[in-house]
């Protein structure tokens, strides 16, 4: 009675596993996939901040020290 039971859900059993590994490996795969985006995004965000501060550092480098005192007082307070 019981393995006749067994042995007419056995193929619904597997067929369930295998779908929930495939969600699981979707899944997984989603997640890393979206860790890389991130990475990248961060990584690019990084870059352009270094580019920029750089520029400025260029800049103030090139720019005489009265001038550069000048741009400073806008930002200091008496």
């Amino acid at each position: 009675m019981i393995a006749a039971l067994l042995a007419s859900i056995w193929p619904y059993l597997i067929a369930a596993g295998g779908a929930i590994a495939a969600l699981l490996g979707v899944y997984v795969t989603g997640r890393k996939s979206g860790a890389d985006k991130a990475r990248a995004k961060a990584e690019k965000q990084r870059a352009d901040d270094l580019t920029t501060a750089k520029e400025t550092r260029d800049e103030v480098d090139r720019t005489s020290d009265d001038d550069v005192s000048k741009r400073l007082q806008r930002w200091q307070r008496d």
